[in-house]
């Protein structure tokens, strides 16, 4: 195993006519923004200006991409606003994405869906849990409508098929085509430069600019949690976040909730230096597709109960860095100062490195880090 497994800020590359909606009433249990909405600006990266803001309302939900937990608790919650009329659901995919998931909802065909699944080939979304989660979209609510708003991933395949489809249709001359080609560039800038702030501020501009044509409907959204934190900056630090971006604009009109902790899984007994502890169970953390170089495919997580002062006078394991710490920002619980986890690293080669950890408050580079406890081997 690699002595560290250190993996900051290191996000996903994608995770992108109807019946108006009824009014949808706030969610106590949402975190408001209070920014005044008049605070931001228009987008300036639409080829048409957008209108003024919408009055209608947004509620963002920030996720752990592609895990079937997840996916369940969207679908759930999807099933509920459209049930109240919603059919607006905005996603982490390029405009042209969701154009074709559009157009594959009306088909009797998944062969638009199969395309964009195979094009996804080595990122998060490359997951048959979420070729399944838009299936039973299109099965339950088929009156949704797609809305992508992130930069141009697979320009070249997916934006390409896109345009294709437009040209057949005679619609090169549509805003359809050009705001295609326009997010195509962004892509292109992107994966020329790597500058996730970029990437950030073009999915608060494009978000602005697909809300606010929206005729003051209420919309859900589905994000990476990175995005719809309204207190936070960007990964890089540089820009704020798309939540607080949009929180500028819109104020009160924006309610966000997180959904990237969930319940445990189950509750697993095991001994730890000798006693033996109820152990809550949350599941896996995917690392292979976007971190290959680290050598490790994924890692189980539980968090021990009421094992903190019991495995104090243990030391933290060293190797020659230093102490051997776990660093990532999508961890499946939330992690808590004296609180003890327990970590199986499962390695490419077919290994597991089992090791207890501790969370005591300290920070990696402003990320609280879990510190690996060395336990003799009784």
């Amino acid at each position: 195993m690699k002595k560290r497994i250190v993996i900051l800020l290191i996000f996903c590359l994608l995770l992108a006519g109807c019946a108006a909606p009824k009014e949808t009433e706030a969610n106590p249990s949402f975190e408001t923004a209070t920014a005044p909405a008049e605070a931001a600006s228009a987008p300036k990266n639409a080829e048409t200006p957008a209108p003024e803001p919408s009055k209608g309302q947004i509620f963002l939900y920030g996720e752990r991409h592609s895990d079937p937990v997840f996916l369940n608790k969207e679908l759930e919650i999807w099933g509920e606003f459209y049930a109240k009329g919603n059919r607006d659901l905005f996603i982490e995919m390029p405009y042209y994405t969701t154009g074709l998931l559009n157009v594959w909802m009306h088909e009797d065909s998944d062969r638009i869906l199969e395309d964009i699944y195979w094009d996804w080939t080595g990122t998060q979304a490359f997951s048959r849990d979420y070729i399944n989660f838009f299936k039973q979209i299109k099965q339950d609510y088929p009156e949704t409508v797609f809305h992508g708003t992130d930069v141009g991933h697979q320009y070249d395949t997916i934006g390409a098929r896109y345009l294709d489809m437009l040209k057949e249709a005679g619609m090169e001359d549509s805003e359809e085509y050009a705001r295609a080609t326009e997010i195509i560039e962004q892509g292109k800038k992107f994966y020329s430069l790597h500058r996730y702030a970029y990437r950030e501020n073009c999915m608060a501009e494009n978000f602005i600019w697909e809300f606010d044509r929206l005729a003051d409907r209420d919309i859900m959204g589905i994000y990476g949690w990175q995005h719809t934190d309204i207190d936070a900056m960007d990964s890089s630090g540089e820009v704020d976040s798309m939540a607080k971006q949009l929180a500028a604009r819109y104020g009160d009109r924006l309610h966000v909730k997180n959904l990237r902790y969930g319940d445990p899984i189950r509750t697993d007994r095991m001994v730890i230096a000798g006693k033996e502890y109820d152990c809550d169970y949350y599941g896996t953390v995917n690392l292979e597709t976007y971190a290959p170089t680290l050598g490790v495919r994924y890692l189980e997580v539980w968090s021990v109960e009421n094992a903190f002062e019991d495995l104090a006078p243990y030391s933290a394991k060293q190797d020659e860095d230093g102490d051997r710490f776990i660093c990532i920002p999508d961890m499946p619980v939330e992690l808590q100062p004296g609180t003890v986890y327990v970590v199986d690293v499962a390695m490419q080669d077919g290994s597991i490195d089992h090791g207890v950890y501790r969370c005591d408050g300290t920070r990696f580079e402003g990320e609280l880090i879990i510190i690996q406890i060395d336990i003799p081997e009784a």
